[in-house]
């Protein structure tokens, strides 16, 4: 091993897909796991378990993960080969939710941080939050699968492994099989207008904790741990400003009572079995692979089409990261020896109508905004931001771009997709 090894959970979701290259940049071995394999890269068919593909420096291992721990372990080729562990094991929505939740979907769907941007008909843990209404959420995003390949480099740089982390022994036998040093876990249930009530997400703490007991099992020193969780920890009022350690962790929703719990019990396990352990709390987010029904993608592609874009008033107030500079600064947590609750946030909020008009500034299609065409929820946050000082301070990150540029490089995308 030339480096550490980091096994990365929910890595083809919005956000797990944008954290490996900056993992690789930090000298870090990546395993990347995903319930459907790598994206845009999946052997054909289903392999055999045991046998072996080769496709130039690219080897593929087929293995059925709870059984046959051992072969996948000892099918590891030479480091410049990398391995793809394949468990022909059941494919469940929950499997793959990156993050802390669901990243673009519905407008019921606000992931990891609470409805997030503009969804009136979700109510959950402090009301949505932002602009088009019945339309976009733009929480953070976490857990939705995207089709693109992993936001830079090639697939050769990182091991793609597909198993179903709730099947009782995959945690493990995974676990044994790629030896990690660090593990960041960003999967969880995500199923648009359902995760925030539904008892999956009881399920995937039960996961999450044998993922974690694993780790603390068969990883390999620092044994270091970044777990994703949510701003709907929080207690969401009508101006809610969220320190760490200070605002009080009263979830509104079963999905943020689960989060909390975990956290709760994976801090003191860690403690127990010698792990260190950090909490990120991911906020609002937006970027490429966003879905267009969350806010900042169904803004950027009306305007690529050239059709009206109708938001709310757009006066909220949001602390908006665009998923490139969260997967960075989920790098850089676990690279960092910080441990307990950071805020994943830019620090720097803004209201959700600088947003929108950045996308429609960098689309050239300001005419097509429609601000105040649709009405916002009377229940949602006006001001919802976080503190970034630890984030800044401590672990030593902040964003490098502005807000214009992610806007633009969002638009981009969009207009690559929409062949605009």
């Amino acid at each position: 091993m030339t480096g550490p090894r980091v096994l990365v959970t929910g890595a083809t979701g919005f956000i797990g897909r944008q954290v490996l290259a900056p993992l690789r940049e930090r000298g870090f071995e990546v395993h990347a796991l995903s319930s459907r394999g790598e994206p845009g890269e999946r052997p054909g068919g289903g392999g055999e378990v045991g046998a072996v593909d080769r496709e130039g420096e690219v080897a593929w291992y087929h293995a059925d993960l709870p059984e046959s721990a051992s072969s996948v372990a000892s099918g590891r080729g030479p480091s410049r080969e990398v391995p793809w562990y394949h468990a022909d094991l059941p494919r469940s929505t929950s499997a793959e939710a990156a993050a802390g939740g669901p990243s673009a979907d519905v407008s019921t769907e606000a992931a990891a941080g609470g409805p997030s941007a503009d969804v009136s008909t979700e109510a959950a843990a402090g009301g949505s939050s932002g602009g088009v209404s019945n339309a976009a959420s733009a929480g953070d995003p976490s857990g939705d699968v995207s089709t693109d390949p992993p936001a830079g480099g090639p697939s050769g740089d990182v091991a793609w492994h597909q198993a179903d982390l709730l099947e009782p022994a995959a945690a493990r036998a995974l676990v044994e099989a790629v030896a990690p040093t660090h593990l960041l876990h960003l999967a969880w249930y995500a199923e648009p207008g359902k995760y925030w009530r539904s008892t999956e997400n009881l399920r995937w703490v039960e996961a999450s904790l044998a993922l974690l007991r694993a780790f603390a099992r068969s990883g390999t020193a620092p044994r270091r741990v970044v777990i994703a969780g949510t701003s709907a920890e929080y207690a969401w009022s009508q101006r809610t400003h969220c320190v760490e350690g200070e605002t009080p962790l009263e979830p509104a929703t079963l999905y943020g009572a689960s989060k909390r719990a975990l956290h709760l019990v994976a801090e003191r396990f860690a403690a127990e079995a010698g792990l260190s352990l950090a909490w990120g709390r991911i906020f609002f987010l937006y970027g490429p692979g966003e879905s267009p029904s969350r806010l900042a993608g169904s803004v950027a592609r009306a305007l690529v089409r050239g059709e009206p874009a109708e938001t709310s008033h757009g006066k909220q107030v949001r602390d908006f990261l665009h998923t490139a500079d969260l997967g960075d600064a989920f790098a850089a947590l676990l690279a960092s020896d910080v441990e307990g609750a950071v805020n994943m946030a830019s620090g720097d909020p803004v209201r959700v109508r600088d947003l929108v008009e950045a996308l429609a500034r960098a689309a050239g299609r300001p005419d097509l905004l429609r601000l105040g065409a649709r009405p916002a929820s009377p229940d949602e946050p006006a001001e919802l931001t976080a503190d970034a000082r630890r984030l800044r301070d401590e672990v030593g990150w902040s964003p490098a771009r502005s807000l214009a540029d992610r806007a633009a490089e969002t638009v981009g995308w969009w207009r690559e997709r929409e062949g605009a």
